[in-house]
């Protein structure tokens, strides 16, 4: 072994079990290797448990019996363990999921680990991540006959680390490259008579990068709201920063999608109870120790039903042990089977399962701002109210669908495979006699009307999702329903004739497609110019300096804001965007200031008399029924008192929400007066007319 050639060691274990505390390791694989690809030494062993058991169901999956292990090592107790830290030593260990599984078998601490399923998750976000999947989307070349032992497994996961780790090094190379980009942007509009023609010159290596792009609805939105930042965001990989005030609509809305899942789960399981009493289905032994050890119950607890919410959970089991194909084909088999019998159809879960599903979803997107937390909770107990999975239509139910296609429109199976062209995930998709609905889950301040739903591009590109996925002539209408958790309301849009809006979602996509590469073809540096648009002041391309329009560094300067006189409209352009950028530049520094000052532990003086941390001070306020109640004690007459008092049209709004009540037109006109507001800014006709000016 070589650790200042191989500063790196890659392990895999295979166990006669999945815990712990009472299983063993039965073979373990450690190989060194580099960054560069290159391999040291294996050192690979068989072991014997002192259980000496190995399940049938363990030899199924890895090939390992107790008669291979017979007079093999001890893991424990005849030094394996032992020869394993010192072979990693104070080098860093890889391994996939090692840090949730093999680790604890081991009973070794490693100074530094790198765990490729982490890694994983960060570049493919989604439901599945395992070694072969993971090599798959990799173009790792995968054998299912020898997988399973721990020297291939070792092999396969270092090809993976090796690939996720030199995309993770690009990633860095590509935002160390940001502020040579701004500068470069930055020198171009000072030499420019129109910023808004500044763009960029695309590479030649970025232009072949166009060519592997995969696109979504949000990732063409972005194009069509700023292809600046579209630019920068997925071609330069200069990511939004990760807001916490921007996770609260994604975290609602996962808790949202496993709140569908946990009721289609337990619905699913109570019907697979009556369908295993009539056809007399018993559970194997290990069977029930394996379920029991998924969800950590007692083996003499395990029941019928908690075996069907494991195979709902667990559909690639269903051929092997049902010998069907497939969840969805079960679930019609036993729909069959139980037609006409009583059934307990879930509406929510349970409270304490709720708070459960809420803290798991705050904890996976790490929200820990109390007031962002308060927010999402909020809309969660307002979803909890509104919500019935009871009373939704069929039984054919997709939660949470990704949708992945090829540049011929033919389905992929790998959400994240490298030759997908356009992917979606549909909230919820229901299967219900010749109807499917399709249900959008929204934490928006905004609504949309009814009338506006057939214009609404993201729904259509989901009808178009659903027209390619599902065969056409299996059923008759689409219906898509948007679900604003926010505001407790529902809104809905039937659709007959599904061919003509799905293809209008795909001219959509295809002419967004297609402008996006003609912008790579420019060679005159007016390619992905940015576009004034109502993000514009929340954008992190501005707060970073690299926007033309938005960036102190990039308009014409003031040298002295004070004497500076407005003369003519071009004076007036130059003032305004000073304006702006500083907003801006404000916005980005006081962040800046805030984190460090909340990290340091030094007194931050920022001169002689003003030190900058952060104060607290006793806030005093009256409440506003006991100083109502007093002041009419007092004699003073009601009217007087509310003509003090102002009523914004918001807090109204809230107060009716949280009291339930609805206002008629007539009584809102009564209780109402209208005047004017005006307000000073640079807005888009779009931010106007949202807004409701009068000159929009």
């Amino acid at each position: 072994m070589n650790p200042e050639m191989f500063p790196l060691v890659c392990a895999d274990t295979e166990t006669n079990g999945l815990d712990s505390r009472v299983d063993e390791i039965v073979e373990i694989t450690l190989t060194e290797f580099n960054i560069s690809g290159i391999r040291g030494e294996t050192f690979s062993t068989l072991c014997y448990p002192k259980s000496g058991i190995i399940p049938f169901e363990v030899t199924n999956i890895n090939g390992i019996t107790i008669d291979m292990v017979q007079g093999k090592p001890n893991y424990l107790e005849d030094g394996v363990r032992e020869k394993v830290a010192e072979i990693i030593g104070s080098r860093t260990l890889v391994g996939q999921n090692i840090e949730s599984f093999d680790l604890k078998f081991m009973k070794v601490k490693p100074q530094k680990v790198e765990d490729t399923l982490i890694m994983a998750r960060r570049r493919f976000p989604g439901k599945s991540n395992k070694l072969k999947t993971l090599c798959n989307r990799l173009n790792i070349p995968w054998n299912d006959k020898e997988s399973h032992r721990a020297t291939y497994d070792v092999d396969r996961t270092i090809e993976a680390y090796l690939k996720l780790k030199n995309f993770e090094i690009k990633q860095a190379e590509r935002s160390a490259e940001a502020p040579i980009f701004a500068a470069h942007l930055a020198q171009k509009v000072s030499e420019a008579t129109d910023p808004s023609n500044v763009g960029v010159v695309p590479s030649e290596k970025e232009k072949k990068l166009i060519a592997t792009q995969a696109y979504s609805y949000s990732r063409i939105n972005l194009y069509k709201q700023c292809p600046l930042k579209w630019f920068i965001q997925y071609v330069k990989g200069i990511k939004q920063p990760d807001e916490p005030y921007l996770k609260v609509g994604s975290v609602v809305h996962k808790i949202a999608e496993r709140s569908g899942e946990w009721c289609f789960r337990e619905l699913f399981a109570n019907k697979f109870v009556i369908f295993a009493k009539k056809k007399s289905f018993e559970i194997t032994s290990p069977t029930i120790t394996e379920v029991s050890q998924y969800y950590n119950i007692p083996l003499e607890t395990v029941t019928m039903h908690d075996y069907g919410r494991f195979i709902f959970e667990h559909p690639e089991l269903i051929k092997d042990r049902f010998n069907i194909q497939g969840l969805y084909k079960l679930i019609f088999i036993i729909e069959k089977e139980v037609a006409g019998e009583p059934v307990e159809v879930p509406s929510m879960p349970p409270l304490s399962d709720y708070e459960l599903i809420i803290q798991q979803c705050v904890n996976q997107f790490q929200v820990t701002d109390p007031e962002i937390v308060a927010d999402i909770r909020r809309l969660s107990e307002r979803f909890y109210r509104n919500a019935n999975f009871s009373m939704m239509p069929g039984n054919m139910v997709l939660t949470e669908k990704r949708i992945a296609f090829d540049r011929e429109w033919r389905i992929l199976s790998d959400f994240f495979a490298n030759n997908t062209f356009f992917r979606a995930i549909i909230d919820v998709i229901y299967y219900f006699g010749r109807t499917i609905l399709i249900k959008d889950y929204k934490t928006s301040r905004t609504m949309l009307s009814e009338k506006d739903m057939p214009d609404e591009i993201q729904l259509l590109i989901y009808v178009l999702m659903v027209y390619k996925f599902i065969p056409r002539e299996s059923y008759d209408k689409i219906v898509i329903e948007i679900d604003y958790i926010r505001f407790g309301k529902q809104i809905q849009f039937e659709i007959d004739d599904v061919e003509f809006y799905a293809n209008k979602a795909l001219k959509w996509i295809l002419d967004a497609i297609q402008d996006i590469e003609k912008e790579m073809l420019k060679d005159d540096g007016t390619a992905f110019a940015p576009v004034r648009n109502e993000y514009c002041h929340t954008c992190h391309i501005a707060a970073d300096g690299i926007c033309p329009l938005f960036n102190k560094q990039c308009i014409n300067q003031i040298d002295d804001p004070f004497n500076f006189v407005v003369d003519n409209a071009d004076d007036c352009v130059k003032a305004w965007k000073r304006v702006e950028a500083n907003k801006s530049e404000n916005l980005r520094l006081t962040k800046l200031c805030k984190t460090f000052v909340k990290s340091s532990e030094q007194t931050i003086r920022v001169d002689e008399h003003a030190i900058l941390d952060f104060y607290t001070k006793k806030d005093v306020s009256y409440d506003p029924v006991k100083t109502v109640q007093l002041l009419l004690a007092k004699k003073v007459p009601i009217e007087h008192i509310l003509s003090w008092m102002s009523f914004p049209p918001s807090q109204v709004q809230k107060f009716l929400e949280y009291k339930e009540l609805e206002l008629t037109e007539e009584e809102l006109e009564n209780i109402s007066t209208e005047g004017t507001k005006t307000e000073f800014k640079a807005v888009t006709e779009k931010e106007a007319k949202s807004k409701g000016y009068f000159n929009s």
